[in-house]
């Protein structure tokens, strides 16, 4: 098949790019080492892959906003394992559905996406590079080139430089690759 269409077209169209995202009404993001996750990816032990972070992208839903200043980051937690374990680094944790960015294709993620996670406080990886410091429409995206590779055991969750109301709308794209 040859196409053309992108830098990751090749991987799309081998079934091996991966989409989770919130619902359309968004949801509120913790502090970047909160333990109550609410957005995140867990490769767990024993899924022989590798997630590549493709992009982020994030877009403001709330109805009103106040004025202040917001960072997004990353955070990470090493060694999670393959289970949830009370009093283990990940004790609760709501797996969501993640679509084939190839739409149609049969093959499932190996990794686990969530909306609504409980951990232990999660270490600050690095940052998206945006933020907000105004109280209108916010819209984020971010291109990891590469630079991120999550291997089995790794959670990796997102957050903010403080704890708010206001709600996104985020979407995490990413390849999966044979260790």
């Amino acid at each position: 098949m040859g196409i053309s269409a992108g830098k990751y077209a090749a991987e799309v169209a081998a079934g091996r790019v991966f989409i989770g995202s919130t619902t359309a009404a968004g949801t509120t993001l913790p502090e970047f080492n909160g333990t109550a996750q609410k957005f995140g990816l867990w490769n767990p032990v024993g899924s022989n892959k590798l997630a590549v972070l493709l992009h982020i992208h994030m877009a403001l839903t709330s109805a009103s906003v106040g004025q202040h200043t917001d960072a997004f980051a990353l955070s990470v937690l090493h060694n999670v394992g393959a289970q949830v374990a009370s009093g283990g680094p990940i004790s609760a944790f709501t797996a969501t559905a993640s679509q084939n960015a190839y739409l149609g294709h049969g093959q499932a993620s190996a990794m686990r996406f969530t909306l609504s996670a409980t951990t232990t406080a999660p270490a600050f990886l690095k940052s998206l590079g945006f933020g907000h410091i105004q109280s209108t429409a916010y819209l984020g995206n971010y291109d990891f080139d590469g630079t991120v590779i999550v291997p089995p055991g790794v959670y990796i969750g997102t957050g903010k430089s403080q704890t708010d109301s206001e709600t996104y709308q985020i979407s995490l794209v990413w390849a999966e690759f044979e260790l």
